[in-house]
């Protein structure tokens, strides 16, 4: 083997059990940014072959365009970390394909001038599999959100946003907005953050049917506005909540969902953008439904005691649904449940989960939508209890 840079080692190695061999390679601090060509050279009897590949060694993580982003804040998309490409960033395209590419050169990033509110920068052209990673410092311990501006022309793409490692925000998913440069802000389920320096990771997981995951302007992590009781007062527990019973406050607020109107055609809830409809369930009432990935329900309660409960959701799904839990004040309480196929958008079905731990007093207990079964729906959702 030949061409291995100054600061880099490595040795081939055989798969056991095959003809194959794997090229592990190590590098140090000291090992100078670039690409170099890799020959390996083998031979066999007589006969000697060569083939040789690229090895492109990232510069070092540093924040762009200096100090790390402050938490509670804003971060423009197109300011994540310098790098380059497998440290800064994850990029499939050899070159940016935006239209402000001195913004970032030489990154790879599609950064464009956008058409959002505030102009500036966005980052576009984005594929599943790609990252932005962003140095970021966080102030003070608590619970926040991330709100995402995004914009898609069809249905976008899935991803989530990660601090060191750890999955934050679950799967989120960007909604059609029409145009490219016609921007929503989209708001995740709460999390917990500790203070200190970390790393945010901004992580592309599928394509949607536009063939891309959409357009992404500012990301914002801070404290989310509190939500109040659905008829002023907070729901006790134990006891039983409709789903339809989702805390005031408006979008972002409230709830969050990727749509523009009511699509259940109930008008229990004026001006929410929340699926309610009828339910021909036991009792009667409404229930909610179209729920996909990324949507979220606020529920202000009042636990009268610490400890252990059951949860009962009643679901119905006429296909195989999807998956959900519920946290509290940013904490998963649940493991992932998983809707069933009931045969029915108004087939009912009580799912029984035990061994949730709860806290006392009055807290924010949260419905998320984690991932869609067919037609990309969790399924419909009627009421919960917790006893």
């Amino acid at each position: 083997m030949q061409g291995l840079p100054s600061g880099t080692s490595g040795k081939l190695e055989e798969i056991p059990f095959t003809s194959g061999a794997l090229l592990p390679i190590f590098t140090s601090k000291d090992a100078e940014s670039g690409t170099y060509p890799i020959t390996i050279t083998g031979t066999q009897g007589a006969t000697q072959r060569s083939s040789t590949v690229q090895l492109t060694i990232g510069g070092q993580e540093t924040p762009f365009p200096s100090a790390p982003a402050t938490i509670p804040g804003l971060i423009q998309a197109e300011n994540f970390d310098n790098g380059g490409n497998y440290v800064g960033y994850f990029n499939l395209d050899t070159t940016d394909q935006g239209n402000a590419p001195s913004y970032r050169a030489p990154a790879t990033v599609g950064v464009e001038e956008t058409g959002d509110t505030g102009g500036g920068f966005d980052v576009g052209f984005t594929k599943e599999g790609e990252w932005l990673r962003y140095t970021v410092n966080v102030t003070q311990a608590g619970i926040y959100d991330l709100q995402a501006r995004v914009a898609s022309s069809g249905p976008g793409g899935y991803y989530h946003v990660s601090f060191d490692g750890q999955n934050a925000t679950g799967n989120l998913f960007v909604p059609q907005t029409n145009a490219f440069q016609t921007y929503t802000t989209m708001v995740s389920p709460s999390f917990q953050l500790q203070p200190g320096q970390h790393v945010m990771q901004v992580t592309l997981d599928g394509n949607g049917p536009t063939g891309g995951m959409g357009n992404f302007n500012w990301f914002s992590v801070v404290p989310p506005t509190p939500s109040a009781a659905f008829g002023g007062t907070p729901a006790p527990i134990p006891g039983l909540v409709q789903a339809e019973n989702f805390d005031t406050g408006g979008k972002g607020v409230g709830y969050w969902n990727g749509a523009t109107t009511n699509a259940g055609g109930a008008n229990y809830r004026p001006g929410e953008t929340v699926s309610i409809e009828t339910s021909t369930d036991t009792g009667g009432g409404f229930d909610v439904g179209s729920t996909n990935p990324g949507d979220w329900l606020n529920y202000s309660v009042n636990i009268a005691s610490a400890g252990t409960y059951t949860l009962h959701v009643r679901v119905a799904s006429d296909v195989g649904g999807g998956v959900f839990h519920l946290a509290v004040d940013g904490q998963r309480v649940t493991p992932a449940i998983s809707v069933p196929q009931t045969n029915g958008w108004q087939t009912w079905q009580t799912l029984d989960v035990p061994n949730v731990q709860l806290p006392q007093a009055a807290h924010t207990l949260q419905l998320i939508m984690d991932t869609g079964g067919f037609f990309n729906t969790v399924g419909n959702f009627n009421w919960f209890s917790i006893d």
